[in-house]
């Protein structure tokens, strides 16, 4: 879900370039719990610079704080486009889900 300016795809297509990294998060600490799975909730804000200014956890059913805030890392660092015209926040939401291959 996306509050602002910024075109839905744009978002999608910043945060697919950088899903290796989402993962990463996941794949460590499933490293040391085997039985790690869930969905994290995503929540930022970006200006019209296309810099993050806010970024966290709305929600997760994962229970692993190790995940949640790399996820959150990973999301403060993403860059946008400069949006032309625009002003103000654009504050998204994204989900994200984490399963165990195979299982």
């Amino acid at each position: 879900m996306t509050h602002g300016t910024y075109d839905k795809e744009i978002i999608r297509r910043v945060i697919r370039q950088h899903m290796a990294e989402l993962k990463y998060c996941y794949e460590t600490e499933l490293q040391h719990d085997d039985t790690l799975d869930g969905r994290i909730l995503a929540r930022f804000s970006l200006n019209s610079d296309g810099r993050v200014v806010t970024s966290g956890i709305q929600s997760s059913t994962m229970h692993a704080p190790k995940v949640e805030s790399c996820v959150a890392n990973v999301f403060q660092r993403l860059e946008f486009a400069r949006m032309p015209g625009g002003n103000g926040l654009t504050t998204v939401t994204y989900p994200l889900s984490f399963h165990r291959a195979g299982g």
